[in-house]
């Protein structure tokens, strides 16, 4: 497959890091997060991977341009190099919009309580 065939090719030239994601998270028990590694100096924080930071915010435009989640994981894995599967990459966009969508909510409830206030 040619460079002007492939949906992914542009990516390889751009560079995104625009601070949407917190760069040292507080650990939850379990897995950790796709993304972030466990951080040496306290094991109780992840740091953020800004290069998978990357991968998923190019694989995000991707899936809203209509792309399919098994194609977009499998280029996100090739980028990377640590595996994630199509349907945790699901996962992941929905728990990320289902929280975009609270905190439209909480802004918009905020911003009606100054109102009548």
């Amino acid at each position: 497959m040619t460079d002007k065939q492939d949906p992914f090719s542009e990516l390889a030239n751009l560079s995104l890091l625009d601070g949407h994601y917190t760069a040292r998270q507080r650990k939850n028990p379990g897995q950790i997060k796709y993304g972030f590694i466990q951080d040496q100096t306290d094991p109780h924080y992840i740091i953020a991977v800004p290069s998978h930071m990357e991968a998923l915010m190019f694989g995000r435009r991707y899936l809203q341009q209509g792309h399919c989640y098994r194609k977009v994981a499998n280029w996100i894995t090739a980028r990377t190099g640590r595996k994630l599967d199509f349907k945790g990459l699901e996962v992941l966009f929905k728990k990320e919009q289902k929280l975009q969508r609270l905190r439209r909510q909480i802004a918009a409830t905020s911003g009606a309580l100054d109102d009548a206030l």
